[in-house]
C-alpha cells in the first residue's frame, strides 16, 4: 500500500468517525446527496428538494426530519440548505461541500461531491462489514471442521482404547 493510499484510507476512517458520531450513517447521507442532487438539478427550490428528499428516505426518523426541517425553510426560520442538512444531522465532509457549494453559487456541483465523498465512504464501511463477516465465517468453519476431527478422532482411538482395555 501506497503513503497515499495509507493517507486516503485514514482520511475515510476519520470521516467515517465524524459521520458515526453525527448519527447519520454513510447510506442515508448517499441517498440525501443523491435525491438533492437531481432535485436541485431540476430545478426544485430548496423545500421542495427537502420534501423530495423525505419522500425518498428509507429511514422514518430522517423523513420525519426532513420534512420538519423544510417547513423550517420555507417559514424562512432555517436559513439555507446546509444549515437544514445539520439541523437533520449531516455532518462532516459532506456538509461542508455543501456549505462550500452553496456560499460558491456551484449547489450542484457541491451536493455532486458531497455524493461521492458518502459514496465512497459507504464502500468502504460495506469492504470492511464484507471483510469482518467472511473471518467470522472462516472461524465457524475452522471450528466446525475441527471439532469435527476431533470427534473423528475420539471414535476411532476411543474404540482401540476399549479393545485393548477388554482384551
Amino acid at each position: 500500500m501506497s503513503l497515499l493510499e495509507w493517507h486516503r484510507q485514514a482520511r475515510l476512517c476519520e470521516s467515517l468517525a465524524s459521520t458515526i458520531e453525527a448519527g447519520l450513517p454513510p447510506h442515508l447521507a448517499l441517498s440525501l446527496a443523491a435525491v438533492l442532487g437531481a432535485a436541485v438539478s431540476a430545478g426544485l427550490l430548496v423545500p421542495a428538494a427537502l420534501e423530495l428528499a423525505a419522500g425518498a428516505c428509507a429511514n422514518r426518523e430522517l423523513a420525519a426530519r426532513l420534512t420538519a426541517v423544510a417547513r423550517e425553510v420555507r417559514a424562512s426560520r432555517t436559513p439555507d440548505l446546509s444549515a437544514a442538512l445539520a439541523a437533520c444531522g449531516l455532518a462532516g465532509d459532506e456538509l461542508e461541500l455543501i456549505r462550500t457549494g452553496e456560499k460558491s453559487g456551484k449547489l450542484e456541483e457541491g451536493l455532486a461531491q458531497a455524493r461521492s465523498v458518502a459514496a465512497e465512504r459507504f464502500a468502504f464501511r460495506l469492504q470492511w462489514t464484507a471483510r469482518l463477516v467472511t473471518g467470522t465465517v472462516y472461524g465457524i468453519a475452522v471450528l466446525i471442521a475441527a471439532g469435527t476431527v476431533l470427534t473423528m478422532y475420539n471414535q476411532v482411538y476411543g474404540g482401540l482404547m476399549r479393545e485393548l482395555e477388554a482384551g
